[in-house]
């Protein structure tokens, strides 16, 4: 029996969007016979400052547009996560980056297993705290980044 993967969140298609310009941009300006930026070797990384208006305007359209159907919550952990994100060092964004990655390749069942033993014991750390309030916990409820919504 083949299994199929678990839809893919909003998220992680805008993602996936704006990655896939990310790489689609130098292919075109390839094929119109422009360099990908000036100076920029073919697979060298491109500086953001060296993109056009109309490039950088590209890269951000699907961010723009998840950002305007957001609820002013979901805007605020928008902007909370790209704070903590700035935040990091590069070597912690690299972690984080194999960490997701190595959660998006994990089967499902395990990932799912995972998830219990993470609740399991978020819930007997949080027993043991005293004066819990049991009503914030649907706060604290991981989610699997790549569930629907």
């Amino acid at each position: 029996m083949t299994r199929t993967p678990p839809p893919i969140r909003a998220s992680a298609r805008a993602l996936l969007v704006a990655l896939a310009v990310c790489f689609a941009l130098p292919l075109a300006a390839q094929s119109a016979g422009t360099a990908p930026a000036a100076g920029a070797a073919v697979g060298a990384p491109i500086p953001w400052e060296s993109l056009s208006e109309a490039d950088r305007a590209a890269l951000l359209e699907p961010i723009r547009e998840r950002w305007e159907r957001a609820t002013p919550e979901q805007q605020q952990r928008y902007l909370e996560r790209a704070h903590f994100w700035a935040s990091l060092t590069p070597e912690q964004k690299q972690q984080a980056r194999r960490g997701m990655r190595r959660w998006a390749d994990t089967d499902p069942e395990t990932r799912a297993r995972q998830l219990e033993t993470w609740r399991r014991l978020r819930d007997d750390q949080r027993n043991q705290r005293p004066g819990h309030d049991t009503r914030s916990d649907h706060f604290d409820r991981p989610r699997d980044p790549l569930q629907q919504r």
